[in-house]
């Protein structure tokens, strides 16, 4: 039916895609050091939340995290998946909210780093420039499913 349907296709657009862990930890380096701060947090505490305006993203190192749309599920993410990408490069309000599943381990990486590394290693943004691609992707076939289940009605 078209609400399993249009469920699946938010769980595709968020899952879909991850960074290389070698390609990672390579990119966000900065004169030898990493550029990203590593935090930890415990199974239920809220990461980013729908409607906040702040500039990190995350990279999940280890552990689950779950993502919700205005109270309803929308999908776990795990290991070498990033959320708040969108957040390095617009100053608009989270568009879900983010919170651990299992306890995490993250990788924050601040609009100060990332514009940092944009100035001084442009090639190195370059994983999280494929998430955004692929997720925008992913976002229009979901757009031509959706008219398609819609003109079958």
């Amino acid at each position: 039916n078209f609400a399993n349907r249009a469920r699946y296709l938010r769980t595709e657009y968020w899952t879909k895609t991850s960074i290389r862990r070698r390609n990672l930890r390579r990119n966000l380096k900065k004169k030898g050091k990493y550029i990203m701060k590593t935090i930890y947090r415990g199974k239920g505490e809220t990461i980013v939340k729908e409607g906040e305006e702040t500039d990190e993203a995350y990279i999940i190192l280890d552990g689950e995290i779950e993502v919700t749309k205005k109270g309803k599920y929308v999908a776990t993410l795990s290991q070498n998946q990033i959320f708040g990408e969108i957040a390095l490069v617009d100053q608009r309000p989270r568009t879900a909210t983010c919170t651990a599943k299992t306890a995490v381990t993250l990788g924050q990486v601040t609009r100060e780093n990332y514009l940092s590394l944009l100035k001084h290693r442009p090639e190195a943004i370059n994983p999280i420039l494929r998430i955004v691609t692929e997720r925008m992707r992913n976002l229009m076939q979901i757009m031509d499913d959706i008219a398609r289940i819609e003109r079958k009605r």
